[in-house]
């Protein structure tokens, strides 16, 4: 992730606000294939994806309640 976090960094350097919708296409192509990748050749990269941003909301979600309960000691 954090040579996609640096690649799109440069890209949008190199593009500016112009280039966005590239940058994005990019992005899209780039994850599209990962996901391919990791679902293997029986798998399904769109149950992958959902499975993976369901999981990540889910974490988000528990950290904030976290941090709301550390802040209200």
């Amino acid at each position: 992730m954090d040579r996609i976090d640096d690649a799109v960094r440069k890209l949008v350097q190199v593009r500016g606000p112009v280039g966005t919708a590239d940058v994005v296409t990019v992005l899209a192509r780039q994850v599209a294939s990962l996901l391919a990748a990791n679902a293997g050749p029986d798998g399904d990269p769109e149950a992958l994806f959902d499975t993976m941003i369901r999981a990540q909301i889910d974490m988000v979600r528990r950290m904030n309640a976290i941090e709301k309960e550390r802040a209200d000691g």
